[in-house]
């Protein structure tokens, strides 16, 4: 099993999309495919309910079900991503309930606490965090290659990024100091 571990907004459904790609076998419900990659089960059972059925497959195992594995599982690709970014882009991605503010500061402390959570509990994972797999989707499909030893196409792995909407250059960098601004925070790089 390769579990493609992380927070909700991390990167974990294009990098699945990545794997995809490269011909690994994917385990997640036909109907989500599109939709992220999601296995219902994966997020609704035990595992030991369904890690005999990801067996040499890639999944998707987002918090807090990372937390449920067995100790038996310590390789993955932990994707991670910067707290202030994730916690802003839960917000824009109708996180919080209808007619309810979310503190971004409170969002952003939880994120970047389960993030060092899950690095402690996966120490041998490969570790990618987002703005590398939008901004170098070439080199993060030879990185992930060489360590799950996969023989695949990256340029068909580093398209699965390229064709989705711009997260790069200016517009990335925009977007952090819109979110820094909102906490009122200062944001390293931001004009």
């Amino acid at each position: 099993m390769i579990p493609v571990l992380g927070l909700g907004r991390c990167g974990t459904s294009a990098l699945m999309g990545m794997l995809d790609a490269a011909g690994v076998p994917i385990f997640c419900d036909p109907d989500l495919r599109e939709a992220g990659y999601e296995a219902r089960i994966v997020i609704t059972a035990h595992p030991d309910s369904w890690l005999h059925l990801a067996d040499g497959k890639a999944v998707k195992v987002t918090e807090p079900n990372c937390f449920r594995l067995p100790d038996s599982v310590s390789r993955g690709i932990l994707m991670t991503r910067n707290p202030l970014d994730q916690a802003a882009s839960c917000v824009t991605a109708a996180w919080q309930d209808a007619g309810q503010a979310l503190d971004y500061g409170h969002l952003a402390a939880y994120c970047r606490g389960a993030t060092e959570r899950l690095r402690a509990r996966y120490p041998e994972a490969l570790e990618i965090d987002f703005p590398t797999l939008i901004e170098q989707p070439l080199s993060v499909a030879a990185l992930v290659c060489d360590y799950l030893d996969l023989d695949a196409d990256h340029y068909a792995m580093a398209a699965r990024i390229w064709d989705r909407p711009p997260y790069h250059d200016g517009v990335f960098r925009d977007r952090r100091a819109h979110h820094a601004e909102l906490l009122e925070v200062p944001c390293p790089g931001s004009h």
